[in-house]
C-alpha cells in the first residue's frame, strides 16, 4: 500500500509541475506579447506569441484534467466514489468519474497545500528562466522585427547602432535578457555604493545620538 501511495504522490507532483509550467508559460507569453517585452517572447512575432500562450494554457489544463483517461493512477474506473480518495484502485479513469479522479487526500498520495505553493513558485521561476533563454536566442536569430510593431529594436539595428542597451524590466522591450542582465549588474555596481551611503546618512541623521546632539546645540 505504501508503494502505491508513493507512486501516486510522484505522479501527482509530476502532473502538477507540467500543469503549472505550461499555464505559467502561457500566461507569461500573453502578458509579454501585450506589453511588448520582446526579450521574453518564445516566438519571434507578437501575434504568434500570444496565440502560443493561449494554446499552452489550454494544453496544460487539458493534460491535467484529462490525462487520467489514458495514464494509469489511483483513479481506476469504479474506484472513484463520490470524489473521495479511499479504497482507490490503480488504473485508468472513466469519463463519468474524471471530475473526482485527482481529488486525493495527502495521506493517500495527494499534494498538501504547501506543496502546491512550493511547486507553483518553482514552476514560475523555471518558466521565467526558460522564456529568458529562448528570448535571447530569438533576439539573436530574428534581430529585425517588422516596423509595424513599433519595436525600437528594429530602429536601432536599421540605423547601424547595434543592439540597444537598457536597464530593468522595461529594457526587455528592446534588448535581450542577457544584455539587460549585464547592464543591470553594471548599473547596480555603479549606483549601489552611493545608494547605500545615502541611506546610511539618512538613518544616522535620525539616530538617537544625532537627535540629542541637535537638541543640545539648539
Amino acid at each position: 500500500m505504501s508503494d502505491q501511495i508513493e507512486s501516486a504522490a510522484a505522479l501527482m507532483v509530476r502532473d502538477y509541475l507540467v500543469l503549472a509550467f505550461l499555464v505559467s508559460l502561457g500566461a507569461l507569453q500573453i502578458s509579454v506579447s501585450i506589453s511588448g517585452i520582446r526579450g521574453l517572447w518564445v516566438l519571434p512575432h507578437r501575434n504568434l506569441t500570444r496565440a502560443f500562450g493561449i494554446l499552452l494554457i489550454i494544453l496544460g489544463l487539458a493534460y491535467y484534467l484529462l490525462s487520467p483517461l489514458w495514464i494509469e493512477g489511483p483513479w481506476a474506473a469504479g474506484s472513484v466514489v463520490d470524489g473521495t480518495s479511499e479504497n482507490r484502485i490503480w488504473g485508468t479513469a472513466s469519463v463519468d468519474e474524471i471530475s473526482g479522479a485527482r481529488n486525493l487526500n495527502d495521506i493517500h498520495g495527494g499534494m498538501a497545500g504547501t506543496a502546491y505553493a512550493v511547486f507553483f513558485v518553482l514552476s514560475a521561476v523555471l518558466t521565467t528562466l526558460f522564456a529568458a533563454v529562448i528570448g535571447t536566442i530569438n533576439n539573436r536569430l530574428f534581430p529585425s522585427p517588422s516596423r509595424s510593431e513599433g519595436d525600437a529594436w528594429s530602429e536601432a539595428i536599421t540605423q547601424g547602432g547595434g543592439e540597444p542597451t537598457g536597464d530593468g524590466l522595461d529594457a526587455l522591450k528592446t534588448t535581450s535578457p542577457l544584455t539587460t542582465f549585464k547592464s543591470s549588474l553594471h548599473n547596480l555596481r555603479d549606483t549601489g555604493a552611493n545608494d547605500i551611503h545615502n541611506q546610511m546618512q539618512s538613518a544616522h541623521r535620525w539616530s538617537i545620538p544625532s537627535v540629542i546632539g541637535r537638541m543640545w546645540r539648539n
